[in-house]
C-alpha cells in the first residue's frame, strides 16, 4: 500500500529532523558551555542522525532506480543497487 509506505517516510524524516535539531543544540551549547554531559548527548545523537542519512540516501536507491526508467528519465548503474 504506498499511502502508508509514504506516510511512514514521512514519519521517518520528521523524526531524522528533530534527531538532527537536538544533535545539533546539544553540540552548541555543550561547545559553548564546555560541558561533557551535553557534548556527550550530542555523540550519542550521532548514531541515530547517521542511520537516518544512510536510510535515505542509500536505501532509498532501490526505489529511485526502479521508478526512473518507466518514466523513460534515466538508466540505473546496478552497481548502485548492492
Amino acid at each position: 500500500m504506498p499511502s502508508l509506505n509514504v506516510f511512514l517516510e514521512v514519519l521517518v524524516l520528521l523524526g531524522f529532523c528533530m534527531c538532527e535539531a537536538l544533535r545539533i543544540f546539544f553540540a552548541k551549547k555543550g561547545n559553548l558551555t564546555e560541558s561533557a554531559t551535553d557534548t556527550g548527548i550530542s555523540i550519542l545523537l550521532l548514531v541515530p542522525a547517521v542511520l537516518g542519512v544512510v536510510f535515505f540516501m542509500v536505501w532509498q536507491v532501490q526505489p529511485l532506480c526502479s521508478a526512473l526508467p518507466r518514466m523513460g528519465k534515466v538508466k540505473c548503474n546496478p552497481a548502485m543497487l548492492s
